[in-house]
């Protein structure tokens, strides 16, 4: 197969939730990284065309959400990204490569020959990022926790009992960025999510059960799926941030190569 992916980006669900936020993401993104949005509802496939992107929109559903997987946002309702999910199977049955983006992932430096070659040898890509302890146990039982019908609560659970560990810190699979070039592995990601029922981040988790599955630890994830070109994401926070750089300086040893940047997650 074709090393050389369609890049893809998608929507679901209301796009002024959280004081516009995801709404001002989508437009400070632009279109130079856009080849194919994968969307759901009429209200937001019209917003999209308004930004000018009407003639690679691929309309998923009328309404803004697939409610056999989820009726609301990700903290409102935790199988929301089982939508990423279905997005990333549904680009696989018509392009043999993709690569799924964020909205907050933004280009570094343009795409040439030698970042097509990072996904070389690749059959999927996600890079790793990392949750301390100590901050997620900071949103256990908080105010906003309970707002969020526990969402932080759950996820802790998930990471204390599935996540790898370093540094005192949870490691699991970022799906900002995913490169694919199996639909069965797509396939395998949605089902596993399914089947455990998957909660919070099912996107994620998926890979991470996935993995651990076919027997990788954290080194052979690192060495057979951890990119080159993009790192995990920044969290805002100064020590979560300095845990994360400790990571990338791990995963650069385990490979035995610096990262060559083209894509940061913000």
């Amino acid at each position: 197969m074709s090393n050389k992916p369609v890049i893809i980006r998608g929507w679901w669900g209301d796009l002024d939730i959280f004081d516009k936020k995801y709404r001002k993401q989508i437009e400070d993104a632009g279109t130079n990284l856009y080849q194919k949005l994968y969307i759901y509802g009429n209200d937001n496939r019209t917003f999209f065309k308004n930004l000018g992107f009407e003639n690679n929109i691929n309309l998923l559903s009328s309404t803004p959400y697939d409610y056999r997987l989820a009726t609301n946002h990700t903290l409102y309702d935790h199988r929301s990204l089982l939508h990423k999910l279905k997005i990333l199977q549904k680009a696989l049955e018509v392009d043999k490569a993709v690569l799924f983006l964020d909205w907050d992932v933004h280009l570094v430096k343009a795409f040439d020959d030698n970042f097509y070659k990072t996904l070389e040898g690749y059959d999927l890509q996600v890079p790793l990022y990392l949750y301390p302890k100590s901050e997620i146990e900071k949103l256990v039982d908080s105010e906003e926790d309970k707002k969020y019908f526990l969402f932080f609560t759950k996820l802790n659970n998930y990471l204390k009992q599935h996540a790898w560990l370093y540094e005192d810190s949870y490691v699991i699979p970022n799906t900002g960025y995913i490169y694919c070039n199996d639909k069965k592995i797509a396939d395998e990601l949605f089902n596993i999510a399914v089947k455990e029922q998957l909660t919070t981040v099912p996107d994620e988790l998926a890979v991470l059960y996935y993995m651990k599955k076919i027997g990788y630890d954290i080194e052979d994830y690192i060495k057979n799926i951890e990119p080159s070109a993009i790192s995990g994401k920044d969290c805002g926070n100064d020590e979560w941030n300095a845990k994360g750089k400790l990571l990338e300086t791990y995963i650069e040893h385990v490979k035995d190569e610096k990262k060559n940047i083209y894509l940061e997650h913000l």
